[in-house]
This record gives C-alpha cells, structure tokens and sequence, in this order.
C-alpha cells in the first residue's frame, strides 16, 4: 500500500503573541537560507529583504509579522 499526505504540508499555526528581536530574527533566516531559496520577510506593512532593513522602520513593534520561503531544490 502506498502513502499518500492527505494534509497540507505548510504549517499554519498561529502562535500567539512572540517577542523576537532582531539579531534572533537574522539567525532563523541564516538557518533557512541553508535549505531554502526566495526568502521574502514582512511586518506590519512593511516588506523586506534582508533583516537589517528593518532597522529603517521607526517602530518598536509590529503588530504581525510573516516569514516564507521556498524549499530549495538539490540536484
């Protein structure tokens, strides 16, 4: 009998509140750029590419924040 996923394979839990600075923050994207590709971050209403634009953003909080990424493909 073969095995079949019947679920989504994209984790939509919702975790509550999380306090994640911003050297923290660099670290799981450093993490994930060891397995995946099209890293895209966003917070609020800001989009960025890289962890050290948001210091720019004159805001101590951001009220939702999103990281996706692409799992890469190894040949």
């Amino acid at each position: 009998m073969a095995i079949k996923r019947t679920g989504s394979e994209v984790d939509r839990r919702r975790p509550g509140n999380v306090c994640l600075w911003r050297d923290d923050l660099a670290a799981v994207v450093h993490t994930l750029t060891e397995v995946a590709t099209d890293i895209r971050m966003s917070a609020s209403d800001f989009t960025f590419d890289h962890v050290d634009d948001l210091a720019e953003v004159k805001a101590d909080r951001f009220d939702m924040a999103e990281l996706s990424a692409k799992k890469a493909e190894f040949t």
